[in-house]
């Protein structure tokens, strides 16, 4: 198995008798764009017309409208704040550049029209948006130069997503950790500390602002009825029986947030396992003594996604009975003492190349309680009269209300067409017709909000011979699959002609959607032969 195919997988992670399966989703909140650019923007950059900026944290963007406007946007496309509000010229904007000194000016076809600083720049600053959404310059060392809400000193209130009620902003680097209503303060604090202390560990090799808007989101073994609510926990697994379902998991890791519960922080068993034991639903309850186990483990996840360590890994933990993906995190458990354990030579020395030095976690950290006021921005909880502050759903939404026509497969000769869609056989993923013609790949965040995330869009060519009113998908009965767009565009697989015909053509017998997004053809042995999005 190769290994991105390995580390695409669905992992299962064994933890003392408990299974915390990997998760590979990348973001909680992410515009559907194949066009989208990232935040933040250096000196020499042009802002694009029509394109979308995508910040740090992915829950807003940056556009620049054909109107002339630059606005700033969240991920469901509300208005924070537009360039209209400070300079009413806006219209006549041909570009808006950053330039060598790292300031945002504009221009018209005639010359400078705006610019956010007048003086005091630095060529070495950044344009970004927080994590409240402002558009900022910011110089090296995160001192702000200018900011669209005028505000350089004051650190920005987070808002918590919809039913988190608490955070954590750590300073260096900004690791953000959200906690639900049943989470302890100590809780919060503990996790930000072991953060804390892991990442300052990082040598030179890792750089920990790798780890910027990185999210932690923490939960106290509330109900799970109430738990699957809360995003991203509720689009992580599907909502099943036992040991493949999230109220037995209690957590996750992937790329850019992990999920982890409190009830895992230095006590002995777990509270709603063993209610599930008793009410019949488990083979055995869960009685053993953790310290920081699933704190370090799932994070240690999130650090082979984020340096893109796969293939070392592999290489290092090759023997390890459990998998070098399971092996990899227990290490550096293992080296931290949570728990405590022997680490061959290879394993030492890369863990060694990844932290400059070890230390212990006691748990009086947790049940005593640990000072963060130096490592985190600004200890907060949400008031009481915002708690239940939820954004409210779309009316329309043509990804949440395309029509279900195949889950998990389609056979020789099956067609989809625009607003239809196929979805996985978890629900995390959908291949749908879009209105404009094309067709995509998404992964479902949150369907109530309207939140998906684009993962693959077909490339379309043209022009073709009788374009359709209504474009169509086919799965051919040859085996090939073919678009034909009313774009005047269209896509196959193969053209009959090149090598993967002689790989699909009479030979794939069902073009399936996987629980990790990838649209595959299968052979009649059951066997993977092509992959379309790889």
């Amino acid at each position: 198995m190769k290994v991105k195919q390995l580390f695409a997988k669905t992992i299962t992670c064994l933890m003392k008798k408990a299974v915390f399966p990997l998760l590979l989703m990348i973001s909680f909140l992410i515009i559907n764009t194949a066009n989208a650019q990232k935040l933040p923007l250096l000196k020499g950059t042009e802002i694009q017309r029509g394109i979308k900026y995508m910040s740090p944290s992915q829950r807003h963007y940056l556009l620049f409208q054909q109107d002339g406007n630059l606005v700033v946007m969240t991920a469901n496309n509300q208005k924070v704040w537009g360039l209209d509000q400070i300079y009413k010229g806006y219209a006549q904007i041909a570009t808006l550049k950053l330039g060598i000194d790292a300031n945002l000016v504009a221009n018209s076809k005639n010359g400078y029209l705006w610019s956010a600083l007048t003086a005091n720049t630095n060529g070495a600053s950044q344009l970004t948006i927080n994590q409240a959404g402002t558009l900022q310059i910011v110089a090296p060392g995160s001192k702000v130069l200018w900011s669209s809400d005028g505000n350089l000193k004051s650190t920005e209130f987070i808002m918590p997503p919809g039913g988190w009620t608490q955070y954590r902003l750590l300073k260096e680097p900004k690791i953000i950790i959200y906690g639900s209503r049943m989470v302890t303060s100590k809780g919060m604090d503990a996790v930000a500390y072991i953060y804390s202390e892991l990442t300052k560990r990082f040598s030179a090799k890792y750089p920990k602002n790798k780890f910027d808007d990185f999210a932690v989101y923490l939960t106290n073994g509330e109900p799970w009825s109430e738990m699957k609510k809360l995003e991203p926990v509720g689009s992580m697994w599907p909502d099943v029986a036992g040991e493949r379902s999230g109220e037995f998991l209690l957590g996750g890791a992937s790329r850019d947030f992990l999920w982890i519960d409190e009830q895992m922080i230095c006590k002995t068993g777990i509270r709603t396992r063993n209610e599930m034991f008793k009410a019949g639903r488990l083979k055995q309850g869960d009685n053993d003594k953790r310290t920081f186990d699933q704190v370090v483990h799932e994070f240690t996840h999130s650090i082979a996604f984020r340096y893109g360590l796969e293939k070392k890994v592999e290489n290092v933990y090759k023997n390890a009975a459990m998998g070098p993906v399971e092996r990899f995190p227990w290490s550096v458990q293992n080296w931290f003492g949570t728990p405590a354990g022997n680490l061959t030579q290879a394993e030492e020395t890369f863990v060694k190349d990844i932290f400059t030095s070890s230390t212990t976690f006691s748990p009086d950290i947790y049940t005593k309680g640990v000072d963060v006021s130096k490592i985190i921005v600004v200890p907060s909880s949400v008031p009481a009269t915002t708690q239940a502050t939820t954004s409210t759903a779309p009316t329309t939404c043509d990804a949440r209300d395309a029509v279900k026509k195949y889950q998990t497969s389609m056979k020789l000769g099956d067609r989809l067409l625009e607003k239809e869609k196929m979805v996985s056989a978890n629900g995390r993923f959908q291949l749908r017709g879009t209105p404009e013609g094309n067709f995509v790949i998404e992964e479902v965040l949150n369907s109530g909000n309207c939140r998906y995330k684009e993962v693959y869009r077909f490339q379309l060519a043209g022009p073709i011979n009788n374009p359709p009113a209504v474009s169509v998908l086919s799965y051919n009965s040859d085996g090939n699959i073919c678009i034909n767009s009313k774009l005047n565009q269209g896509y196959c697989a193969t053209n009959g002609r090149d090598n993967i015909s002689g790989v699909i053509i009479y030979k794939s017998v069902k073009l399936e959607l996987t629980n990790e997004g990838r649209l595959r053809l299968v052979n009649a042995n059951g066997q993977e032969i092509w992959i379309v999005n790889k």
